[in-house]
């Protein structure tokens, strides 16, 4: 499994077991690299060639999405079913 991180310079990749429980810890040179600190959030992305990417993922606004959460359930009745279906 290789690192990429996004960020430049390019680092040199970093080898690790993967114990028993498969939680793996994010190297310090990576966190670096990437700026990470507790609590961010990150994506993995796994692409051709066995390659996996890490990189910093953006905020997410819980509070902004449960507000829209409330608002969607009035496309979801029947008329709206009937209308949209077949678009």
């Amino acid at each position: 499994m290789a690192f990429v991180a996004t960020r430049e310079p390019s680092l040199p990749a970093v080898t690790l077991e993967v114990p028993p429980s498969g939680q793996m810890r994010v190297p310090r040179q990576m966190r670096q690299a990437l700026q990470l600190h507790p609590g961010d959030m990150v994506q993995w992305q796994t692409l051709p060639g066995g390659i996996v990417q890490l990189r910093r993922a953006a905020p997410t606004n819980v509070d902004y999405l449960r507000s829209l959460d409330a608002t969607l359930g009035e496309w979801g009745d029947d008329l709206d079913s009937g209308a949209y279906d077949n678009l």
